[in-house]
């Protein structure tokens, strides 16, 4: 009679299936048992052990039903783990500088904004831009792959974790740096330097809201991957796209003397041409094809 060991790993991602075991180690067993000498003596003697007191079934093995729930790579602990110590630093900073972060947030004309407009201790700073750059940059990078494993799981079928955390990573990067030169080229070009800043700022602050918005998102799909959170990251991430459309749309209208319909095509132009020459980088090394 063959012994089903049940081996769960609370640790991994999977739950290890039984395995079997054709043969008991002859002992003497608790509870008054001889010695036997056959392997099906032993057998019955451990099951007798183990039967449930009201129902008799082994473990109840026999009714019990087994959901196996498969998270989203084995790298979610530690990712876990590595978007609550950025929730801690950021509460450090809020905690410790909380009129720096609200300068830097505030939009132009806000009351936070003119309260700290004098204060040389107000200013972010380099360290602050740099780690709230950060931020963004990791937690886009990281709902970006999840929401790719979900809607594209055969196209990233052949690579590992490590491969498509940092392609998606440097086009974060690369989208975001072509996109704030195309703004201070056409400002250049224009002479709307004060309008390109202007609008840098904004699309940084809205980036760095976006970035707190979604870590709770992170949070929830990392341990308990759901189709409608998915879906509601995604909904987030393209509000924030028509945010900073709307933003741009805005600067352009108020500051300066360009239609409406110049202005269109100016953030058409803005997005289209850092896409292109992602797509064009992505053909070069063989990941897309573009016809």
């Amino acid at each position: 009679m063959a012994i089903p060991l049940i081996n769960i790993d609370s640790i991994g991602n999977y739950v290890v299936l039984p395995h079997y075991s054709d043969t008991v180690q002859q002992g003497v067993l608790p509870g008054g048992f001889p010695r036997s000498n056959s392997v099906a003596d032993s057998s019955n003697a451990v099951s007798s052990l183990l039967h449930h007191p009201v129902t008799g079934r082994f473990l109840q093995q026999g009714s019990a039903p087994m959901d196996i729930l498969e998270k989203n790579s084995d790298f979610s602990g530690w990712l876990t783990v590595g978007i609550l110590l950025i929730v801690f630093m950021l509460s450090l900073v809020w905690y410790f500088f909380p009129e720096r972060v609200l300068r830097l947030l505030s939009r132009e004309g806000s009351k936070h904004k003119a309260k700290y407009a004098d204060n040389q201790f107000a200013k972010p700073g380099f360290v602050l831009y740099t780690l709230l750059g950060v931020t963004f940059i990791a937690t886009t990078s990281l709902v970006l792959y999840l929401l790719a494993k979900n809607f594209l799981p055969q196209e990233l079928s052949g690579y590992t974790f490590e491969q498509v955390i940092l392609i998606i990573t440097t086009l974060v990067v690369l989208y975001y740096a072509l996109r704030f030169i195309v703004i201070y080229a056409i400002g250049f070009l224009f002479n709307r330097q004060e309008l390109a800043t202007k609008q840098v700022k904004a699309s940084f602050r809205a980036d760095i809201i976006q970035s707190f918005l979604i870590i709770p998102w992170l949070l929830i799909l990392l341990n308990n991957p759901s189709s409608f959170f998915y879906y509601t990251a995604l909904a987030l991430l393209l509000l924030t796209v028509v945010y900073k459309w709307g933003i741009s749309l805005y600067i352009g209208l108020k500051l300066s003397k360009i239609s409406l319909y110049h202005n269109i095509l100016y953030l058409c132009a803005l997005e289209i041409v850092p896409v292109i020459a992602l797509l064009k980088l992505l053909e070069s090394y063989g990941l897309v094809i573009v016809n």
